[in-house]
């Protein structure tokens, strides 16, 4: 079966549902900020290797343009609180 593969920068997307990801750091730090932060809008981590980290992937929604702005300027004030 073939699958379809687009690239993003250092990003592929398959079929519209995972993203692989080079891996560049470890990710414990990360999440212990953002749940330090009570911040959980990040995709989920389905398989982790030594230099690639798979995760779901979330396909954009149709809103308007002002909305999905709004909703940027909200999830940044959640992380600077």
């Amino acid at each position: 079966m073939t699958s379809r593969i687009t690239l993003k920068n250092s990003v592929k997307i398959v079929d519209n549902e995972y993203v692989i990801k080079p891996k560049k750091q470890s990710l414990e730090n990360i999440f212990t900020y953002l749940d330090s932060r009570s911040f959980n809008y990040f995709p989920p981590i389905l398989k982790e290797e030594d230099n690639y980290i798979y995760y779901g992937y979330i396909k954009d929604i149709d809103a308007p343009l002002e909305q999905k702005l709004n909703d940027i300027i909200i999830l940044a004030s959640i992380l600077h609180d």
